[in-house]
């Protein structure tokens, strides 16, 4: 075998779920161009770096479980070597569509001047005929249409399941089928191989001398062996085989160039912070505007860095995070020996090649395990270095080679960036803020306006060293490529400089453009990777920039804070998603336990922060009383941002923000609110609730004049949106009826004659709500999620043994998906509460029989691993958002106004039965019993009437919680 030659691997797994580990571990050994695997089992919970490493690209095809009907099985895989997908690599597509019982792939690869479609499929046993014509015609179709070059040919692998087709050995090349029967399935695979003029290549009989893995191609230069050294334990019905492939290409790895990097975690700060305080700062800026004051300061800043702190060389690699430098050159030269063994066919060449592969496999445990024992310990201290072994096995952007937007097609990282960067931009507005535009250009003067105006704000060098001490060092540089560790760690030398230039920004109202400008980086959402329009993009700004947003701030907010709506739950203080949900549920059940009807809409802006029109903004900032200096620093801030879009170290073209708030800062959300702040005037007739840009507005319907006064407040909004330049996603905006009455009022609300679909069933802040509020689907979705991560969990610390890592694994991700909200949904019906249960009654018993294999009850269960049964948890979830709400932990008034407290009469006063604290009203209905604060008040009331919910703090108020659940 020539080193340019393609090896293609190919295996029946007979179910991948439970060999991960052993297959990722194996494959790491071997040096396969193309790995085909049939009978994966896989699901999509799965993920690809799960069993394979970053020098592949995985193509998948699992089976449809629904289409079906059963179980588990099917699925196919094939992996291809990165550097073989530079020439291009596509999903073909299969028409006309196929059977469901049929799993396949077929792949177009560009090596070279030469293309390879190679496909992979797995065909059940005791199919009918029709499934193989249809499938095997689907082949050649797709062949005889793009097959007209020499330059192309084909690989078919798989089981095809025929256990009686004889096959005969050709002299030429490779096997035939023989008939000897009139079974139609046989008929269609001569006829096929016959039309394409193909052979079958693989030779290796089953135990019961069978073969049902075929290797059909039209190359005539391939070379079939059996492998001594499987990727995974061998099936007895399919053994495995590899095919060498002759090729013109060399392929190696794709780098990305090297490149010199500051390493600032081997930096001594103490001479750093001896040349920082040396500086005479005062003269360095004396008579220095803004601008060139900061430009001074990083002068300085980079000459230090420049000085002292040590650089290294950065280059891509496609070995895991646990490689050490004595395993990677193991590595290298096994993969060199193995080379020369394929191309010379030596017994030394062998023995020298098993001699690497047995040092490589010794090596690659030892290191393998102390990885893997380093990452259970940190995860016991931070739950992020789970996230962080998670990716490093991943090791890869999500961004494909190639994607696309609006008929354009990038095949290169610079091209990328291109197409990322208007995709970007295009959100963006016409807007601008003129130069010369001042206050009294505004004309607001003569409004009112508040009390209380701000026209200057100072900052402290206390303030500024506190500031660059609360940095989190763990987030990388910003534009100007200086992480925050340096800052946090010369803090008490740097503060000063940045008082001075920090105050002397806001005394000339002016931001620095270094400041302004950021580095996007494209985050997938949904739908296909290769489409630029299912990105969002991440604002990285430079670190100085947000350590003085986060100083102006805390400086304007107390300001700002009595005049944000208190219908506004998003990015303001001491309120959040849940008590969006508390006042809303609240009325909606409550609705509901007195017979009526509550329609509600739900609107969706377009790229709302995005859309922000500056020269409104900079109006909404001025009535908001913000004047003078800080109104100008304001609209230097928003003004005359750029942004450019950066992917694997390459850039795209800078392009200027014509709109919105900056996404990334930490500004941004407080300007949102002050934009969207006067949206209150459109409701004059209905409620509505914000949690930032997430608007809904709801009514109770009593009849026909109800519903014209709530179209009314849509209309008034519509208009809204018109005069503040916001667009309206009317695709996306939804109406749901809430009511449990046998004939409800329908009525088609729209916005500017465009009816507003309606649906039974809604996702509101991450809790689903039906029509009827039962909640089952929300809570049959969060068990269905808490599996899943379950599953993840599993499958990805299969290698851990500490039942105390397991534990904290729980509670860090999988319990947090059953409990999100649950004082909004919290279960009445014991079908619920035991489906719940069941996610840690499973995972209990699984990690104890794992690390201890035992088995035990659930009940010994939780006290072995100190836990309580999610029910008492609920509970005291419950009780510890009413206790937060008695003590003025949320600002939100709407919902502590609902509480009511039980006065005593004089018979209870004479009674030696204590009344209950809270006054529960008697409900008509089950909604009205799971109404949230009514649920709040009556826990409280039966179970934790002993504890004093005023004068507790909050760990002793959770302490005597728990033990009384625990005695329960």
């Amino acid at each position: 075998m020539d080193k340019n030659d393609i090896s293609i691997y190919y295996q029946n797994c007979r179910g991948l779920r439970t060999k991960l580990h052993t297959l990722y571990m194996n494959i790491l050994t071997q040096s396969y161009d193309i790995i085909i695997l049939t009978e994966t089992w896989l699901h999509a919970d799965i993920t690809d770096n799960e069993f394979i490493d970053n020098r592949y690209r995985v193509f998948r095809a699992d089976r449809d479980l629904c289409a079906t009907g059963r179980r588990d099985g099917g699925g196919v895989l094939i992996a291809i070597r990165r550097a073989l997908c530079s020439g291009g690599c596509a999903l073909a597509a299969a028409a006309p569509p196929l059977p469901p019982v049929i799993d396949q792939l077929l792949i177009e690869l560009k090596v070279a001047k030469r293309s390879f479609y190679i496909g992979a499929v797995y065909i059940p046993p005791k199919q009918c005929h029709e499934v193989y014509l249809n499938y095997l015609n689907m082949i050649q179709n797709k062949f005889l249409d793009h097959n007209t070059s020499s330059t192309t040919d084909f690989f078919i692998v798989g089981d095809f399941n025929l256990p009686n087709l004889l096959w005969i050995s050709n002299e030429s090349y490779g096997q035939s089928p023989s008939i000897h029967d009139f079974n139609q399935s046989h008929i269609h695979v001569k006829n096929f191989m016959t039309v394409l003029n193909c052979y079958q290549l693989n030779y290796l009989k089953n135990e019961n001398g069978r073969i049902l893995d075929l290797f059909i191609t039209d190359k005539t230069d391939c070379e079939l062996s059996s492998v001594s050294n499987p990727l995974l334990p061998i099936d007895k019905h399919h053994p495995p085989f590899c095919v060498s492939v002759a090729s013109e290409v060399n392929h190696g790895y794709i780098r990305l160039k090297p490149y010199l990097a500051y390493c600032y975690k081997k930096v001594n700060y103490d001479i750093i912070r001896q040349e920082l305080a040396s500086i005479d700062w005062d003269d360095l800026f004396s008579n220095k505007k803004a601008e060139e004051a900061v430009s001074l300061f990083y002068e300085k800043i980079y000459s230090i860095i420049e000085a002292h702190v040590p650089k290294r060389k950065i280059a891509s690699s496609s070995y895991p995070t646990w490689f050490t430098p004595e395993l990677i050159t193991i590595f290298n030269k096994k993969n060199r020996a193995w080379i020369k063994m394929k191309k010379y066919k030596n017994q030394s060449d062998y023995n020298l090649f098993s001699i690497y592969r047995k040092q490589f496999k010794s090596l690659s445990d030892k290191c393998y395990k102390s990885y893997i024992a380093k990452v259970e310990t940190s995860i016991k201290y931070n739950i992020k270095y789970f996230w962080k072994y998670m990716s490093q096995r991943r090791k890869t952007s999500d961004i494909p080679s190639s994607v696309q937007y609006e008929g354009s097609i990038a095949r290169s990282p610079e091209e990328s960036c291109d197409l990322f960067s208007r995709f970007f931009h295009s959100v963006f507005g016409p807007s601008y803020v003129p130069v010369d535009l001042s206050e009294d250009d505004l004309g607001l003067f003569d409004q009112n306006t508040p009390d209380l105006i701000i026209h200057d704000i100072k900052v402290t060098r206390l303030q500024v060293r506190k500031a660059l001490q609360m940095l989190d060092t763990s987030k990388g540089a910003g534009t100007d490529n200086i992480p925050g560790t340096f800052f946090k760690e010369t803090a008490r030398e740097i503060d000063l400089p940045l008082c001075y230039l920090y105050n002397k920004c806001l005394s000339e109202g002016t931001f620095p453009g270094i400041w302004k400008s950021a580095r996007i980086v494209p985050i997938h959402k949904d739908g296909a990777k290769t489409n630029v329009v299912n990105y969002r993009p991440i604002s990285i700004l430079p670190i100085l920039s947000k350590v003085f947003e986060r100083l102006v701030h805390d400086a304007i907010y107390p300001h700002l804070h009595n005049g944000i709506l208190q219908e506004q739950h998003g990015f303001v203080k001491r309120r959040s998603t849940i008590t969006n949900l508390l006042i809303y549920t609240s009325d909606l059940f409550n609705s509901l336990d007195n017979n009526t009807q509550t329609d509600c809409i739900y609107t969706d802006f377009r790229k709302a922060f995005d859309a922000v029109d500056h020269r409104i903004l900079l109006e909404k900032i001025a009535f908001n009383g913000i004047r003078g200096n800080l109104w100008r620093w304001f609209k230097s801030y928003i003004s005359n941002r750029t942004q450019r879009v950066v992917i694997k170290g390459s850039e795209s073209e800078v392009t200027n923000v014509t709109s919105g708030v900056p996404q990334g800062s930490i500004l941004g959300p407080l300007l949102f609110i002050i934009f969207i702040n006067d949206v209150k005037n459109c409701f004059k007739n209905s409620r509505f609730l914000l949690y930032a840009d997430d608007l809904k507005i709801y009514r109770c319907i009593k009849g026909d004049e109800d519903h014209r006064l709530l179209q009314e407040d849509l209309g008034r909004f519509y208009h809204y949106c018109s005069l503040n330049r916001l667009q309206l996603n009317l695709n996306k905006c939804k109406t749901i009826t809430f009511t449990k009455k046998q004939k409800i009022s329908n009525f088609n609300y729209s916005f500017n004659g465009t009816d507003i679909a309606r649906v039974n069933h809604i996702r509101d802040l991450g809790i689903i709500l039906d029509d009827k509020l039962h909640l089952d689907i929300h809570i049959q979705n969060i068990i269905s999620k808490a599996f899943k991560m379950y599953g993840l969990v599993m499958r990805a610390s299969v290698e851990f043994r500490s039942p105390l890592t397991f534990i904290h694994l729980f509670k860090s991700l999988v319990r947090p998906q059953l409990e999100y909200g649950v004082s909004i949904w919290n279960p009445l019906y014991e079908k619920y509460n035991h489906g719940i249960e069941m996610v840690q009654k499973k995972f209990l018993r699984r990690i104890n029989y794992k690390c201890h294999n035992k088995r035990l009850s659930y009940v010994l269960l939780l006290k072995k691993y100190k836990l309580m049964n999610l029910r008492s948890r609920r509970a005291q979830l419950d009780t510890k958002l009413l206790y937060d709400l008695c003590n003025n932990k949320y600002d939100c008034t709407n919902i502590i106004n609902r509480i009511s407290y039980s006065v005593p009469t004089r018979s209870f006063v004479r009674s030696l039965r204590p009344k209950p604290l809270f006054a529960v009203a008697r409900c008509r209905t089950n909604a009205g019993i799971r109404s949230p604060l009514h649920r709040m008040a009556d826990t409280y009331n039966k179970t934790f009437n002993k504890i004093d919910i005023f004068s507790s703090n909050s760990r002793s108020f959770n302490k005597q919680m728990v033990k009384i659940l625990l005695e329960v």
